[in-house]
């Protein structure tokens, strides 16, 4: 089952998922507005390059957040995903994830909080699903150096495929994403996701905390090494007076 969240106010996504310190955000800067249609649903849109720079990512780690800049929205909003790929071959990409579908409501500049793993050297891009195709998240402006790849259909997760569109000079797509490192590999990252940094975990990072069986509670012991933990102990029965 695909996965929605729906985004509305704007304010609350700029303060959610601000770039960490120490993270790499890579993509467009997002100063202006999209003004034009990037593909028609299903589609992914996605620049290998930008200013003649590759747009890629620099570490391995997770993308917790990414930003769009749309210019207008149509009745009803649009549903997007964020999109990660890889380079597979001359011209070639393979969909290696997307994210949760979002619902944008609004327009204007905004950023989305996300979990995603990514790999050094892979890139990022967005795929746009039906029911409504127009969402502007292109710029107008054809820039020397910026390449603009689309695939229509979008390329699914685990298809490599080259694209069925490449423009250079090309526009520049209002997309970016924060990367932060994720030493434990555990899926979250380790500056603004993970409570424990080093030791990986389901539960927000963390190791879950195992229940005790009945009649024992958690308490803090000490260990033949002089070293305090938390475990099972069995609860001490009230005396009757």
């Amino acid at each position: 089952m695909r996965r929605w969240i729906v985004v509305g106010v704007v304010c609350s996504l700029l303060g959610a998922a601000e770039p960490a310190m120490g993270a790499a955000t890579i993509g467009s800067d997002l100063a202006t507005a999209g003004d034009s249609v990037p593909c028609t649903a299903p589609c992914t849109a996605m620049n290998p390059t930008i200013g003649g720079i590759a747009v890629a990512a620099p570490t391995s780690g997770v993308v917790t957040s990414y930003g769009i800049h749309p210019q207008f929205i149509n009745a009803g909003g649009n549903f997007m995903r964020l999109r990660v790929l890889r380079p597979a071959g001359t011209g070639i990409y393979l969909g290696v994830s997307s994210s949760a579908t979002v619902h944008i409501t609004a327009p204007g500049l905004q950023r989305i909080a996300a979990r995603q793993p990514i790999t050094a050297g892979d890139a990022i891009g967005f795929d746009v699903d039906p029911p409504n195709n127009v969402f502007t998240l292109m710029s107008s402006d054809f820039e020397p150096g910026t390449r603009r790849s689309l695939w229509e259909p979008g390329l699914a997760d685990g298809t490599a495929l080259a694209p069925t569109f490449t423009q250079e000079p090309g526009v520049r797509l209002q997309l970016n994403a924060t990367i932060e490192a994720d030493a434990d590999r555990d899926g979250f990252g380790d500056e603004t996701q993970d409570r424990c940094p080093g030791v990986a975990g389901t539960a927000v990072g963390c190791a879950p905390v195992k229940k005790c069986k009945k009649g024992f509670v958690r308490k803090k012991v000490k260990t033949k090494s002089g070293k305090t933990k938390k475990r099972c102990v069995r609860r001490k029965k009230k005396r009757k007076r």
